[in-house]
């Protein structure tokens, strides 16, 4: 009986389901899909360049005790062009409204000046020319990437965006997750030394295809179409409730930098993390794992770490619109932190990978969940401009991560692998750190919400 009388129940949440999902991934410019797609395609050249096919052009063109330290330098001068280009960009496009919207243009533009630029990563032989090639790949990646970060505010109400965010970085993850895995497995079967071999050159062209294809679909779906000019209003205009972190906060909308602000001392104490674990990886594994292969292994690392965000960063969006953006970003750090604690005893492939799972799903935490939260931080009126501050974030971060690159050099002439153990417990300790800066900006947001600003 009770089977009979839940029946009509169950099959009409089972019809309505697909109705909700195509509204949230369907068509348009408000679908996550579309407002997703101009990611995968920057995460699928950025990701693999930055990994794996940059590390190779090192090696070929360094001295074995000066790779970490000149892959670090290079970095850092294409995080200097990024962290200028980024904020300029958005700015530019807060002001813009041509027949082609705000953000799309400046998208169109940064994605065709990569597909121009990238290939001469495979005729760059020399510190110099690799640092130059680097530094126009993150400028062209910054005039897209500024001004698309506002689309988030620009389309999508505010008791969505933690979904919104978390469709947005499950693109992220899956083309620069599982692209950056096939250009591994595909430099597996290159040396170092000689020059760009045959699979340097397919890898670029893979990455370059990808982008190509993530273009004409973001222009296609995000241009205004039947006169319209401006697409940055939702279609549904009504004022949006905001979920809650906890009982008696007011939900009038509004902005607080100050909270802002420290969430971007957090974010670079955690990106600056992230990125330490990712550009010393292939080394790492070459030296400590001790592989002969390292490029395979770090495919294997890399599957998993991208597995695991997969898994998690859109389920880690929808709880944050839920239950509230600082429990799962101060789950984030915890995760992380313990797992880059745990790497500190690895001496194998398979319990490397095994941790990357984890590394994953505390990265697809943060992702969802910071990014819902800076959106809720920023005015909308200057969103492009505001987020593109997160550059300076980034750069403070990424930064120090790479200029690590001479202490393990140093350290390791010491001793062996001394530089990687200090790198390890260094990352721990600023994921830790990163709590504190969390609980200020959490505070922010309560402002925020509370029209307190």
């Amino acid at each position: 009986m009770i089977l009979i009388a839940t029946t009509p129940q169950l099959l009409g949440k089972i019809r309505r389901f697909p109705r909700s999902v195509r509204d949230e991934l369907g068509r348009g410019p408000d679908s996550f899909t579309n407002l997703s797609v101009y990611a995968f395609g920057l995460s699928a050249i950025w990701i693999p360049v930055n990994t794996v096919l940059l590390q190779f052009r090192v090696l070929d063109i360094a001295d074995e005790d000066q790779k970490n330290g000149m892959l670090g330098a290079i970095a850092l001068v294409g995080l200097v062009v990024a962290a200028f280009s980024q904020p300029l960009m958005g700015a530019i496009s807060d002001r813009t409204n041509s027949r082609w919207g705000k953000r799309v243009p400046y998208i169109v533009l940064g994605n065709l000046g990569l597909i121009a630029v990238v290939p001469l990563l495979g005729m760059a032989d020399s510190f110099l020319a690799l640092m130059l090639v680097i530094a126009a790949i993150q400028l062209f990646i910054h005039v897209s990437q500024g001004p698309a970060n506002a689309l988030l505010i620009d389309h999508i109400p505010s008791d969505k965006r933690g979904a919104g965010a978390g469709a947005l970085n499950l693109a992220r993850v899956v083309g620069g997750g599982f692209i950056t895995v096939v250009v591994m497995l595909l430099m597996s079967r290159s040396g170092t030394g000689d020059g760009p071999s045959g699979w340097y050159w397919a890898s670029i062209g893979l990455v370059i295809a990808v982008l190509a294809f993530t273009t004409f679909w973001t222009f296609g779906s995000l241009r205004p179409r039947n006169g319209r000019t401006d697409l940055s209003e939702p279609k549904n205009a009504e004022p949006v409730p905001r979920v809650v972190d906890a009982p008696g906060e007011s939900q009038a909308a509004s902005h607080d930098m100050k909270g802002y602000y420290w969430f971007l001392a957090a974010m670079a104490m955690i990106v600056g993390a992230l990125t330490a674990m990712q550009i010393f990886a292939l080394f790492f594994i070459r030296d400590k794992v001790g592989l002969d292969n390292p490029a395979a292994g770090a495919a294997a690392l890399a599957l998993m770490i991208a597995l695991g965000a997969a898994i998690a960063v859109y389920p880690a969006g929808k709880i944050s619109d839920r239950f509230g953006r600082m429990p799962v970003l101060y789950g984030s750090s915890i995760v992380i932190a313990v797992a880059a604690g745990l790497l500190l005893f690895v001496s194998a492939i398979v319990p490397l990978v095994v941790l990357g799972l984890f590394i994953g799903i505390g990265a697809a935490m943060f992702l969802s969940g910071g990014w819902a939260l800076i959106t809720e931080l920023v005015p909308r009126k200057n969103a492009g401009r505001s987020l593109g501050l997160t550059a300076f974030s980034t750069l403070a971060g990424t930064g120090l991560a790479r200029l690590s690159g001479f202490g393990i050099d140093a350290l390791n002439r010491q001793s062996e692998n001394l530089g990687y153990d200090a790198l390890i417990i260094g990352i721990v300790a600023m994921l830790v750190l990163s709590i504190y800066p969390l609980r200020q900006a959490g505070i922010g947001l309560t402002r925020a919400r509370a029209g307190l600003s």
